[in-house]
């Protein structure tokens, strides 16, 4: 998609017949339950259902294209080929086929045409294929971290009559992209309607308890357990277990989740940080000291290890370790006052 009018011949292309007729094929009964999960957003249940109406129907043009757009969504780039070129060889049409292969490359970050795409998806909103470009647009822009422009894309994505799978993955990613600004509680906000279309979305559930775990931790602490109860060897969550219990002053169950994660021969930064934060809360900061030492060693330039370093030096009463210590919090915070000011346009 290198000028408006491949732009213009791509989104002609998902008028093609592959986009329409395989809800209208005698077969649609037999692809319905690779519909239901696809509008669900369940890709691998998708891809199971597919795969069996394709081994009794392998030269099936219409779930060959969907089961190569279903891989392409699923990020399984390698499969979507395949599919594509049986698609190809059973007689589908190569504007079809081409247009899939764009697609795949514009969700990986080839977004040059974001703007003039998305103006053209404007003026054809009713089309058929105008989900599937936003969608991929969408996608990557927030691949080249282009976080404004991936909100409009999403915007313009979620005015459309999306499957409740697609609208709920809509607010998860503008989330992310709105977080990327600095706006958390508008991230929260759209998380929280993600989780009200989707109530299981795991990524949905762990950003919100991210979100809470600060000034929350008690709304923040069941969506972890949930978490937990449904993968127990996540570490991250583990780790939001522990910093919601030491902000709800359970400072034993935040010890022995910490335990869990074992500071003490770990590189994890975040792990290291929350460690020397617990033992300060517990009144040991000769025991914090080290944890926080070797955070800030392996992260020099990030605010929370410093944060907690410059709390345990103030509980050490070491003077001049503190002022040292408060001048480079001062040059973080300098720092990043900058990088906010050069994305505003401030001199």
């Amino acid at each position: 998609m290198r000028g408006p009018l491949k732009l213009l011949l791509l989104l002609a292309a998902f008028v093609g017949v592959p986009t329409a007729l395989y809800w209208l094929s005698p077969d649609a009964d037999a692809l319905a339950p690779a519909r239901d999960a696809l509008a669900r957003r369940d890709f691998p249940t998708a891809r199971r259902e597919l795969d069996a109406f394709l081994a009794a129907h392998p030269d099936h043009r219409d779930a060959l294209f969907l089961a190569a757009r279903t891989a392409r969504r699923a990020d399984d780039g390698d499969a979507a080929e395949q599919f594509l070129k049986r698609f190809e060889k059973a007689g589908g049409p190569a504007a079809d086929a081409t247009l899939e292969r764009d697609l795949r490359e514009t969700q990986a970050g080839r977004v040059g045409n974001a703007a003039p795409m998305m103006r053209l998806c404007a003026e054809q909103p009713a089309d058929p294929g105008v989900p599937f470009v936003l969608e991929a647009f969408a996608r990557g822009l927030l691949a080249v971290n282009n976080p404004p422009l991936a909100i409009a894309c999403l915007d313009q994505w979620l005015g459309l009559d999306l499957p409740p799978g697609d609208r709920a993955q809509g607010f998860v990613w503008r989330a992310d992209a709105l977080s990327r600004q600095g706006l958390a509680p508008a991230a929260a906000a759209d998380y929280r309607r993600a989780l009200a279309i989707a109530p299981g979305h795991g990524v949905a559930r762990f950003r919100l308890a991210e979100f809470l775990t600060r000034d929350e931790p008690s709304e923040a602490l069941p969506l972890y357990q949930g978490l937990n109860r449904d993968d127990p060897d996540r570490r991250d969550v583990w780790l939001g277990l522990a910093r919601c219990h030491r902000q709800l002053g359970e400072l034993d169950a935040a010890a022995a989740w910490i335990g869990k994660l074992g500071p003490e021969a770990t590189d994890d930064v975040p792990v290291l940080v929350e460690a020397g934060a617990l033992a300060l809360d517990r009144g040991r900061p000769t025991d914090a000291e080290p944890l926080l030492r070797k955070a800030v060693r392996l992260a020099p330039a990030r605010r929370d290890p410093n944060v907690q370093l410059l709390r345990c030096l103030e509980d050490l009463g070491d003077a001049s370790a503190v002022r040292a210590q408060r001048e480079q919090l001062q040059k973080i915070d300098d720092e990043i006052q900058r990088r906010i000011d050069a994305a505003k346009g401030k001199p």
